[in-house]
């Protein structure tokens, strides 16, 4: 094709994920197809916007079905009748380093995203978008981006940052959102440490930038469009 690369970056946010699939939705209308995630070539997210490019560009979901979604995940986190009281939430601070149950978050983002591996996604699927979820890598100091990759490089062209395809989708999304204090972290099977992408990189449109250059050396970016989360 002639055309350059068309990258969609998603900032983190939390529960203000819903402003960016409601700018999505908005955005849909001016473009020739009713899928978003198939006009890009390339879709990036951090933390909530992280689970998002995973519903639109790894398993090709309906923004109404993402914004189900992401209102489902923030109220098995967040709401306040599965909360704890505030003193048996400090106790679980103190003894497990999280605020809220890691295990149950991990179990309902398996139910809703499935135990499909990133790479497989893109044959199992039918999708054709390069996705990436960022993640922090926590135990080096100071932290590094950790990207989850739908896709590899040819030996030429590797990325200056670490990342891994094989595993579930439902790790990824479990990871790109493992707020500190809030969730624990996520330790992968080499015992690297895993912890919510927005505090390596908020706004992941820098990492999206060097991820194109490398996913499709020599082609110029037609547009990248990166959507916030407000203030």
């Amino acid at each position: 094709s002639s055309r350059g690369i068309r990258i969609l970056t998603l900032d983190g946010g939390g529960s203000r994920s819903l402003l960016t699939i409601a700018i999505l939705k908005a955005l849909t209308r001016y473009l020739p197809c009713h899928q978003i995630g198939a006009f890009f070539d390339l879709v990036v997210g951090t933390s909530a916007g992280g689970l998002v490019a995973l519903g639109i560009g790894c398993l090709n979901l309906p923004l109404q079905m993402s914004s189900t979604v992401a209102r489902e995940i923030s109220v098995a986190a967040f709401s306040k009748g599965g909360a704890l009281g505030s003193i048996e939430k400090l106790v679980r601070i103190l003894i497990k380093g999280e605020k809220h149950d890691s295990r149950a978050m991990t179990e309902h983002l398996r139910q809703v995203y499935g135990e499909l591996s990133m790479v497989d996604t893109t044959a199992l699927c039918g999708s054709t978008t390069k996705v990436a979820v960022v993640t922090a890598l926590t135990n080096v100091s100071p932290p590094e981006p950790f990207l989850f990759r739908n896709y590899t490089y040819g030996p030429d062209s590797p990325s200056r940052y670490q990342g891994d395809h094989s595993v579930a989708i439902y790790h990824c999304a479990r990871a790109t959102t493992a707020a500190p204090v809030y969730f624990s972290p996520v330790v992968l099977h080499d015992g690297r440490v895993i912890q919510d992408g927005a505090l390596v990189a908020n706004n992941p449109a820098h990492l999206a930038l060097h991820e194109a250059a490398r996913i499709f050396p020599g082609r110029a970016v037609d547009c990248l469009v990166s959507v916030g989360t407000g203030r």
